[in-house]
């Protein structure tokens, strides 16, 4: 199943590509998204590498998914990877944006 950005078919891969730029959001919206972005740091489960990362999702139909990375002992699961893998087996398949927020430790 093809991914939507900003209403164009892009393969898995050059959707996420195109999902690191914020296109043509209004200042306003930018920042709900990079507040949401914080907002998921709850989420975030870092134990190992001691760097959370958190991510906000702008989906096609105006709806905000919030994710955070999450370690295991071989390697981290990045918060962007979750927050689409989570829209995407809800159902989501139309991308808009993505914020992503990083804290220096894990004392978040």
């Amino acid at each position: 199943m093809p991914l939507e950005v900003m209403g164009q078919k892009r393969g898995v891969v050059t959707g996420v590509f195109a999902l690191l730029r914020m296109l043509s959001l209004s200042v306003q919206k930018k920042r709900e998204l990079v507040k949401a972005a914080f907002e998921a740091k709850k989420n975030a489960y870092s134990p190992y590498s001691q760097f959370p990362v958190n991510a906000a999702l702008l989906c096609g139909d105006g709806t905000t998914v919030k994710e955070a990375s999450i370690d295991n002992m071989s390697e981290t699961i990045c918060a962007e990877r979750t927050a689409i893998v989570k829209a995407v087996s809800e159902g989501i398949t139309s991308f808009a944006a993505l914020a992503n927020v990083a804290f220096a430790c894990s004392r978040y």
